[in-house]
């Protein structure tokens, strides 16, 4: 009861820190987590994402196609909280906090040791890494809920067939949840074969052909999109194997020599060494402990994804599994540490990103409570209360610091990641838009459509009826190229265009500052002649974003 007590702890700190200041911080909401939004939107509404196609097996957005399986957990949440910053990031939350209750019941299964599954949990409840992924709508937070769930039955299936079922199941959805899946689950099955083949081969042949029936039906659908080129639209953008850099860089190097210049600089010795230097890295103190991943909108950038006392821990806990390599808990845990940074080696810029070595974490966390573990089982009792002391001292400084760092300063060193500045201004166009005949929206700062749609709440089904399309037409009103939704027209104004030209008391314009205002001119105190501005928009810093603009 007492260590029943402890985990429901655990998972109430889990979730208010996951949960607390979350339409705050961090700023945004981002493109992709508004893309989520409204494609769950649309589907609550009408059934159909928002290029209207029915619930489709892989979605199709604005830049790219997406694993769809995310946004359909989203539907619920955003019909529970509406379209907004808590609906949209309600999914990774409940993912966030499931992936810490099924973490812990992994390691009861696996290791039938509660203390290593509290310290395990805990660890994971204040990581840096997976708390910042919690709080935002980031798929791979559902991936590793996946991950953990489809190995917990796997482990229990072995034992009792029918609990199978639930394993394959939920490896199978993993592809439609985050492209990482595609490498991760052929890697992570062949390691679970090899380890517990005698067990496998004891499990009643029935529950093997219904399971491989039912992984074939859920997939079907996934090996259909990935022929298409669906599936591997954007691994086939940021692989290692698309990087035209290299390709020139072994040419260039070839001209340099003789012909037996191949055998030196050819593809397979290139794209080799790229994928062991981002291997090694992902794997490397610098990125784990010192300065993570170097993009401010996946992680604090001022330490890295985890604290630092954990290496030590962490150091101790691997030690710990060697010497238990014989024993098959040990031997997941490794393979999984070891399997789990290859399919981002394999990307462009995968030596650091943490979004793609996401499916670290369990090992990472497993072994570093195991060093934790190791720690507390010290007999000289001087020395392990010293240890013990130190540790508890370090986290609490670190942890400290961290969410310091995150409330006060992560939002105003991070928010041009975040794409902040649009909510007040998409919000006011949603209020008022039936007080004018047109409505203009910069394109250019950062694609504005999808912020539109996000923050008016525009209806899908009439976006399904009326959007054509997002590709510029020169001139589709006189002085301004873009593309038309109804009345609202998004683009940028052309050379022979000018504000005078375009705006009356019935037209509505959204204007960069950036982008469409020469140098510093601060409209609020000097408007241009003709213009009335409603409303600004600023950064944290309340350096000018945006104005809402019409005519007088």
């Amino acid at each position: 009861m007492k260590k029943l007590s402890l985990l429901f702890l655990i998972l109430l700190i889990a979730t208010v820190l996951r949960f607390w200041g979350i339409s705050r911080v961090p700023p945004g909401p981002f493109g992709d987590e508004l893309d989520v939004g409204y494609h769950a939107y649309s589907i609550l509404k009408t059934g159909k994402d928002y290029y209207g196609q029915f619930l489709p097996t892989y979605i199709h957005s604005l830049a790219e196609w997406r694993a769809p399986l995310f946004i359909y957990s989203a539907v619920p949440f955003i019909g529970l909280f509406g379209l907004n910053e808590i609906g949209v990031r309600a999914p990774a939350i409940f993912f966030g906090v499931l992936s810490i209750f099924l973490l812990y019941l992994l390691i009861i299964e696996i290791f039938q040791n509660r203390k290593l599954a509290l310290l395990s949990a805990l660890f994971l409840t204040i990581c840096p890494w997976h708390l910042h992924y919690s709080r935002a709508a980031f798929e791979v937070t559902l991936l590793l809920s996946l991950f953990l769930g489809g190995a917990l039955f796997f482990l229990k299936g072995i034992k009792k067939p029918a609990l199978l079922l639930f394993s394959v199941i939920l490896l199978a959805l993993t592809p439609y949840a985050y492209s990482t899946a595609n490498l991760f689950l052929p890697l992570l099955l062949l390691s679970l074969f090899l380890i517990f083949k005698k067990e496998i081969f004891k499990v009643d042949k029935k529950w093997l052909a219904i399971s491989f029936i039912t992984a074939f039906i859920i997939l079907l659908p996934f090996v259909v999109n990935l022929v298409s080129g669906q599936a591997t639209h954007r691994f086939s953008q940021i692989s290692i194997f698309a990087d035209e850099k290299l390709i020139d860089e072994i040419n260039i190097k070839r001209n340099q020599g003789a012909s037996l210049e191949r055998i030196f600089h050819n593809k397979a010795t290139a794209y080799g060494k790229v994928f062991t230097t981002n291997y090694l890295t992902a794997l490397a103190p610098q990125f784990l402990f010192l300065s993570g991943d170097p993009n401010p909108r996946q992680g604090v950038r001022s330490m890295g994804e985890l604290y630092l006392i954990f290496l030590p821990l962490l150091l101790i806990g691997i030690w710990a599994s060697l010497k238990d390599i014989g024993k098959k808990s040990s031997q997941l845990v490794m393979a999984w540490l070891l399997l789990s940074p290859i399919p981002s080696a394999l990307t462009q810029g995968g030596s650091s990103h943490a979004t793609r070595l996401f499916l670290m974490l369990p090992p990472l966390m497993i072994l570093i409570a195991l060093g934790c573990l190791s720690l507390l089982q010290i007999k000289n009792k001087l020395l392990k209360t010293t240890g013990v002391f130190l540790v508890l001292i370090f986290l609490l400084v670190e942890a400290t610091f961290y969410f310091h760092q995150y409330d006060v300063h992560y939002s105003k060193e991070s928010w041009q990641w975040w794409q902040y500045g649009y909510k007040e201004a998409m919000i006011y166009i949603g209020q008022h838009q039936g007080e004018y005949d047109q409505v203009f929206l910069n394109n250019t700062y950062e694609p504005s459509l999808v912020r539109f749609l996000f923050w008016t709440k525009y209806p899908p089904a009439q976006f399904h009826q009326n959007f054509k399309g997002d590709l510029a037409q020169e001139n589709i009103v006189a002085g301004f190229d873009g593309f038309k939704l109804d009345k609202f027209y998004f683009g940028t104004l052309n050379k022979e265009g000018g504000l005078d030209k375009i705006l009356t008391p019935k037209t509505l314009y959204l204007v960069s500052q950036v982008k469409e205002v020469p140098g510093d001119w601060d409209w609020r105190q000097s408007p241009p002649p003709g213009i009335r501005v409603l409303l600004t928009t600023t950064d944290p810093y309340n350096q000018l974003l945006f104005y809402l603009v019409t005519g007088k």
